[in-house]
């Protein structure tokens, strides 16, 4: 199962490609589409026969050959003479066949630095009070369960992530996630009233099933039947905290909504504007959504705060299916046994950058550097960054 995630990384490892990258006759197949696979091998059999037959006049032309007596003997000139005619059209069918080669390869080289480009990914963040931001990411995490069909809602807890990306358990302001959460379910009955020894993590009840989330737990039978929302508060600076409020289906964990807005530490609005952006150096992501063999796990002793903003931004920019098992093993007490991932995520903080002439300071910037591995192959893939600037007032008319 492994093979294409690693062919996906090899192909990856060659570096930007601001130009058409060289490769080898054996990987060019690899980028040629329908009709051009044949004409490949057209041309292949034509260069081959023709380099043989190149091969067959020479030889006749080097052979030592004595003047025979008699009829039915070719001459020494007459050999010489078959044997250049022999060169010449091997030469004239390599000739042929490095035209539809030479114009086979480039296609291929240009397409490798199309799918290798840079791309560089952003997403805003909004600066909200607790309460507006909080019911406004309800309304919108509501909708997409409920788009998915789940009908029943489990919020399984808030937790604030000090500055070291350490979570604690925060039930008073969970108590408020749960107001909003009624509120923008208005009068449908969604919500689930919480397990009384609360929500823990607890190991499938048989292989292939999803884990309990509580005592009694009673699995659901088919995705899009449970959803699981919880929100994570990460402490950024005195002036502003970065909120996700996620929502995951409960049988298969696979992400359903990841919203994010900046809030005080007192739940007012902040005076800062943020941008969560992503710079794939070689379109990697991308590429993962072509490869569904894929489940990206995080490396031990990633960045929470990295992490975090890596799963929203790979949701929200639709590139890979993002996995909540991992983010659910490090906030619930308990254990849901083995990691499904085949590869992981890596992350790397990075040195703030040397301020430029003429930038207005960032209020916080936090960047990393990303890199994919499995199987103990790995990309470097690009850079990670979370920037805060101070709001920019409209001056006066």
């Amino acid at each position: 199962m492994l093979a294409p995630l690693l062919a996906l990384l090899l192909s990856a490892t060659a570096g930007p490609a601001s130009a058409p990258q060289a490769m080898t006759d054996l990987e060019v197949p690899r980028y040629l589409r329908g009709g051009e696979l044949a004409e490949w091998s057209r041309a292949r059999q034509m260069h081959d026969a023709g380099q043989a037959r190149v091969a067959q006049g020479t030889s006749i032309i080097n052979t030592p050959r004595f003047q025979s007596a008699g009829k039915g003997f070719e001459t020494p000139a007459e050999a010489k003479a078959r044997g250049e005619k022999m060169v010449k059209e091997g030469q004239e069918q390599v000739a042929r066949a490095q035209l539809t080669l030479g114009r086979l390869r480039a296609n291929a080289a240009n397409r490798l630095a199309e799918m290798t480009k840079t791309v560089s990914d952003a997403a805003d963040l909004p600066a909200q009070s607790w309460d507006d931001g909080l019911l406004l990411s309800a309304i919108r995490g509501i909708k997409s369960a409920r788009d998915a069909g789940c009908s029943k809602h489990h919020l399984v807890g808030t937790w604030s992530f000090d500055t070291q990306g350490v979570p604690q358990a925060n039930p008073a302001l969970n108590e408020s996630f749960r107001a909003a959460w009624s509120k923008a379910q208005a009068e449908r009955p969604l919500l689930q009233p919480a397990p009384a020894g609360g929500y823990r993590l607890g190991p499938p009840g048989s292989e292939g099933a999803p884990p309990t989330f509580a005592a009694g737990w009673t699995p659901p039978a088919r995705p899009g039947e449970v959803a699981l929302a919880w929100v994570e508060i990460h402490a950024l600076n005195d002036e502003a905290s970065l909120v996700f409020l996620r929502v995951a289906d409960a049988y298969t964990l696979r992400l359903l909504a990841s919203e994010a807005f900046l809030s005080s530490p007192k739940g007012t609005k902040p005076s800062l504007r943020g941008t969560m952006s992503l710079r794939d150096d070689r379109s990697f992501l991308p590429r993962l959504a072509t490869q569904p063999t894929w489940r990206l796990g995080y490396a031990s002793g990633s960045p929470a705060l990295g992490a975090a903003i890596l799963r929203h931004l790979c949701y929200r920019l639709g590139h890979v299916t993002v996995w909540a098992d991992e983010a659910l093993v490090g906030l619930l007490p308990g254990s849901a046994g083995a990691s499904r991932a085949n590869a992981v995520w890596e992350l790397r903080p990075l040195p703030p950058p040397a301020a430029k002439a003429g930038d207005a300071p960032a209020a916080f910037l936090r960047s990393y550097r990303l890199t994919s591995a499995a199987n103990d192959e790995s990309v470097d893939v690009g850079e990670l960054a979370l920037r805060l600037e101070p709001e920019v007032k409209p001056s006066g008319g």
